[in-house]
């Protein structure tokens, strides 16, 4: 280091800062005058340490260090230091007081590499050694995986302090942001990461203090990490022995451009101040205008000053189209988007007064997840007719199924009284119940004065209602119950469903003369729910106890829709036989009680097709979707969710068959019109998605069919319980992607996967293991082994033959791995599939390489 930089200038120097900060105008240049008189080289270094702190730099302590100071400190050099365990490389960044190295283990013991962070040599003053501590003891209290981990810490000999942290690869979440052009929802979601990152140290008594882009790094895969307690303070610090001292150092070593009102005023601080940083945060991620530093500031010198609304800073500046573009927008369109609620919420965010902010960043997070839903958010008080608005225009889907609810119970009820008169009893409890939920959604009616149309808030003050004023009725109040439950089960709400239904099923189980089609109604729903949430036998069985006896009521819709159900199950399990079974006996019964042309029997048909796809029997499938959506285009038109879930269908067929082009123009334009009907967060968007994935797969795009597969497999987590079969559905995808990607790591992780789910659906055996076995043997093929590759195959074509008929292109797939048959002129997916791998294996071989597996 050069002469003249030493510890004892450092200390005197900081507190030469600190006095002068406190003072202003004529008394610190009065301050100033008289250090110069007797110390001019201090003097000069501090007046350039005042105005670079003036100017509110990203680091006012660092920007203040004169050319001198830092020319001195950058002579230490970084390369070949020790740190513990850890040897440096290079240098990563660097501050006043601290910088960072990159670094790697030279012990030894594993490969590892890590930031760390360390006071310059000569800085170590008391406190600054102090606050090292307390910030390593929090690293230490933090336990969430988007907040850079602690991995190792110290002193050197030389008293210097140092911490060694998870080595994060990645780049500030605005240059993240911008460098892809990333759209506001994108970098909504990354947002929204970090504040969970800050609500989990809250949650630990922590306050960061210092957010910024620079402290939240973005890496492989979108993960946002959370960089830097450094200045962070403990709001009880009770347990922390080595807790720094109450120093006016850290609010000088704060962020000007990212510190709240309070902050910069020296007020104490509280999670209200991350809750100001991460609205600012926002406000910059979404807008491009920061509002306290860059090009085009927004200051708020006097801190009384109200920011402009996002929407409104989105238009400022010659500069706000190319930001716009920068959002993969216009600033126009922007502008329009940023408009009404998230202004509001922003501006909460930053309000001068922090009791005037959200309570809690988890309170700022359920606030912008409202807005991405389109739920009225708390920042803003809105009118029963605007709320109303909202409410329709979000759950269209559920106003659609409220309907057909109410249709399809006036429909059948009017059909079954066409059949005897002994079920005009039935008829009259299905038309009290009718009347019940349309008066339920009158209430939705902003002119009625009934109150909040939101659709959680109106099924809870039913299900009250219907508990409390339905005693006196209990056929009525079985079957509203039933119903309320099946409506929570169609928007994924499985866990408000699951007590309703089974209120319902013990209601219905009660009434002595409900009769079995009530009993199987409550029965048959609270079944689906348990094979919903993965829970396979104790649903088999209930539908097994419903249907035990038909009790010659087979017409009857809840009967039909017992079966129907029950075969959906049986197909889930793949015991494909006995689906069939129950889905043709389900269509013929509905037909005949209905006729031909009637929409229940073609939903049926529907199911019906699709074990018959799974099976293998394609010419029969593709037969009965074709039928299928003739009748239901006569009866609902071309969008109704019955067509498209029908077009859905057939698409797969297609898909699966080989017929790529032809798939293409049944799934993608099926499955946007669904997801505009019924949303993008219903339980069966996600399901239907895999589709687009598959043709994406076939499509070689892998890159998309890859990320498509994550955010179903994401969706899934939120409502679903790992052992569903759609676990395993995408786990299966996942795999065959993986190995066409090259990636035999995770294309194994995802076959083992899915061979557990399969295992759990089904215990004697599903026939979706043998796809995942003839991944397992691809990869045997590519590691070279033979034996296994072979011994796999044998099992993959056992366990196809037990539930698949011979045309199944899963056949033909086990023959063109082993070498036995080539590709068909028109391959289908799983052929495809084994091409891929077959390429692969030539392609690492460096020739044709002759099949190691025909020799067996």
């Amino acid at each position: 280091m050069k002469a003249g930089w030493n510890p004892r200038r450092f200390d005197e120097l900081d507190t030469l800062l600190r006095r002068a900060l406190d003072l202003e105008g004529d008394a610190r240049a009065g301050f100033l005058r008289e250090l110069a008189a007797t110390r001019p080289d201090l003097a000069a270094a501090l007046r350039g340490m005042l105005a670079a702190a003036d100017a509110g730099g990203d680091d006012a302590l660092a920007a203040a260090l004169d050319a001198d100071v830092w020319a001195a400190l950058a002579d230490d050099p970084a390369a070949g230091q020790r740190f513990g365990a850890w040897c440096a490389l290079a240098t990563l960044a660097h501050g006043g007081m601290a910088r960072v190295l990159l670094a790697e283990r030279a012990d030894g013991a594993f490969q590892q590499r890590a930031a760390i962070k360390c006071l310059w040599s000569g800085l170590a003053t008391p406190e600054l050694v102090a606050r090292f501590e307390q910030e390593r003891q929090i690293l230490a209290r933090l336990d969430d995986p988007r907040i850079a981990r602690l991995l190792d810490g110290g002193v050197r000999a030389d008293g210097v302090p140092w911490l060694a942290l998870e080595y994060v690869d990645g780049e500030p979440i605005d240059a993240h942001c911008d460098t892809r052009r990333l759209p506001l929802d994108a970098r909504v979601s990354l947002w929204l990461d970090v504040v969970a990152a800050v609500a989990a140290a809250h949650r630990q008594l922590i306050v960061h203090r210092d957010l910024k882009p620079a402290n939240v790094l973005v890496g492989a895969g979108e993960s946002v990490k959370l960089l830097d307690f450094g200045i962070a303070k403990l709001l009880d610090a009770q347990d922390f022995p080595h807790a720094a001292p109450a120093t006016r150092l850290g609010s000088h070593a704060l962020t000007h451009a990212y510190a709240s009102p309070e902050q910069r005023r020296g007020e104490p601080v509280t999670t209200a101040s991350d809750v100001y940083q991460l609205g600012l945060l926002l406000y910059e991620l979404s807008t491009g205008v920061p509002l306290l530093r860059g090009a085009e500031p927004y200051r708020l010198p006097a801190l009384e000053d109200d920011p402009p609304p996002p929407s409104v800073a989105a238009m400022r500046g010659a500069a706000a189209a190319a930001r716009a573009q920068r959002r993969a927008t216009h600033a126009v369109r922007l502008a329009r988007r940023l408009r009404g609620d998230l202004d509001a919420i922003v501006l909460r965010a930053l309000a001068k007064d922090p009791a005037a902010r959200y309570v809690s960043a988890d309170a700022l997070r359920e606030d912008v997840l409202r807005w991405r839903r389109g739920l009225p958010v708390s920042a803003r008080r809105i009118g029963a007719l605007r709320r109303a608005g909202k409410w329709l225009r979000r759950n269209a889907w559920l106003a659609a199924a409220a309907a057909v609810i109410v249709a399809t119970s006036g429909f059948y009820a009017a059909s079954v009284l066409h059949q005897a008169r002994a079920l005009a009893r039935e008829a009259s409890v299905n038309r009290a119940t009718r009347n019940y939920l349309v008066g339920w959604f009158q209430t939705a009616d902003p002119g009625s004065g009934a109150g909040d149309p939101r659709a959680s808030e109106m099924l809870a003050r039913a299900l009250s209602q219907a508990q409390r004023e339905l005693r006196e009725q209990p056929e009525l109040q079985a079957e509203v119950l039933t119903t309320l439950g099946e409506v929570h089960v169609a928007r994924g709400e499985y866990g408000l469903a699951e007590p309703i239904l089974r209120e319902a099923y013990a209601l219905a189980r009660s009434l002595p003369d409900a009769g079995l089609p009530r009993r199987t109604g409550a029965a048959t729903q609270l079944a689906t729910l348990l094979h919903y949430t993965g829970r396979y036998a104790q649903s088999e069985a209930l539908f097994g106890e419903a249907l035990a006896d038909d009790g010659g009521a087979s017409g009857d819709s809840r009967i039909l829709l017992a079966r129907q159900h029950y075969g959906d199950l049986l197909h889930s399990r793949g015991r494909y036989a006995a689906a069939i079974g129950q889905l043709e006996r389900a269509r013929d019964d509905a037909r005949a009680a209905f006729g031909a042309k009637a929409p229940l029997g073609a939903a049926i048909a529907r199911h019906l097709g699709d074990v018959y796809r799974d099976s293998g029997r394609y010419r029969e499938a593709e037969a009965l979707y074709l039928d299928t959506l003739r009748l239901q285009r006569a009866a609902h038109g071309p969008t109704h969710v019955n067509t498209l879930a029908t077009r859905q269908s057939y698409g797969r067929l297609l898909l699966d068959l080989g017929r790529i082009d032809e798939a293409a123009a049944e799934i993608g334009p099926a499955f946007e019109d669904y997801r505009r009907l019924i949303g993008a967060a219903a339980p069966g968007t996600a399901y239907w998605e895999r589709s687009l994935a598959g043709l994406e797969e076939a499509r070689g795009e892998l890159d998309a069919a890859r990320a498509r597969l994550q955010r179903i497999d994401e969706a899934q987590r939120v409502r679903l319980p790992p052992e569903n079969l759609g676990f395993g559905y995408v786990a299966l995808d996942t795999g065959y992607v993986e190995l066409a990607r090259g990636d035999l790591a995770a294309a194994r992780g995802a076959f083992e996967r899915a061979m557990q789910v399969f295992d759990h659906v089904q215990p004697d055996g599903h026939p979706r293991r043998a796809d995942a076995l003839l991944g397992l043997a691809l990869l045997a093929r590519l590691d070279g082994d033979a034996g296994r590759a072979s011994a796999l195959l044998d099992r993959a074509q056992t366990q196809a033959q037990r539930a698949l008929a011979p045309q199944h292109a899963l056949f033909a797939a086990i023959a063109q791995a082993r070498g036995h048959a080539g590709a068909a002129p028109a391959p289908s997916l799983a052929q495809l599939r084994v091409q891929r791998a077959l390429a692969r294996i030539d392609d690492n071989a460096g020739r044709a390489a002759p099949s190691a597996v025909e020799t067996r």
